[in-house]
């Protein structure tokens, strides 16, 4: 019976094996915004960059990642600070296309954090910014799995709006509507991508009462779901973005 019962679970355990196989997209397209403006604390935004270094580590070869700098004015401050690298798909010898890909990076990236240092921006522009995330995952192929990581205090400030008076968030209630309304403006439709917002810790955030930050919370969460996203929140994000990467690697049951 023992004998029986033992077969019945390594065909259980195939199967599913061959079900994740299945389903698993040719490869990962994994985006990060990363808030550079003057208001986050700079340990807040070392700890950042660093997580986006560590969270690359999950990708696997065909895997693309795009870091793009949240910036005052995303039309006109990113053209030439967006990273974009793709892992080879053809091994070398032991490994040193992957070891070559770690380097450039890690260059890359701490190359816009100096210039975030030397020149931090006077405002933030999420909301632009999702335009260029859009405009990167709809040159994917088809059946790319998208993962979409930002790293920010979400306080919208870009002349239209601030996030830190506009009466529209200065509660729960209110912020829900406003992210309706705000889909109606700035339409954004991201299917099948998760997201993940992860908080950093900032000069602006630390102002706020807790019905503001709520509200913040609330706005984004509401106007990526009406995005047609699956989000993840997180109070410290340069903690957590790699436990979240890992996970959205696992594609089985999706």
């Amino acid at each position: 019976m023992m004998r029986w019962v033992k077969i019945a679970v390594a065909f259980l355990v195939l199967a599913t094996l061959v079900g994740c196989t299945q389903s698993a997209p040719p490869s990962r397209h994994l985006v990060v915004l990363i808030d550079v403006s003057a208001s986050i604390d700079p340990h807040a935004m070392t700890d950042a960059f660093l997580a986006i270094q560590k969270a690359a580590k999950a990708l696997t070869r065909g895997d693309t990642i795009t870091v793009i700098p949240i910036l005052g004015d995303a039309d006109l401050d990113s053209q030439g600070r967006i990273i974009r690298l793709t892992l080879p798909m053809d091994r070398q010898t032991f490994d040193q296309d992957l070891k070559a890909f770690g380097i450039t990076l890690q260059k890359q990236l701490d190359e816009l954090h100096a210039a975030a240092i030397a020149h931090p921006g006077d405002r933030t522009d999420i909301l632009g910014a999702l335009r260029l995330v859009r405009e990167e995952l709809e040159t994917d192929k088809a059946g790319t799995g998208k993962t979409l990581v930002i790293l920010s205090d979400f306080i919208q400030d870009d002349g239209r709006f601030n996030f830190k008076i506009l009466a529209a968030l200065s509660r729960s209630g209110l912020a829900r509507d406003f992210a309706i309304q705000t889909q109606k403006d700035n339409p954004l439709t991201l299917p099948a991508t998760r997201v993940f917002l992860g908080r950093l810790r900032s000069r602006d955030l630390g102002t706020l009462d807790e019905p503001r930050r709520n509200a913040i919370q609330q706005f984004w969460t509401q106007y990526f779901n009406l995005a047609a996203c699956k989000v993840q929140v997180a109070t410290d994000g340069p903690a957590m973005v790699e436990r979240f990467i890992r996970d959205a690697s696992v594609y089985c049951g999706n």
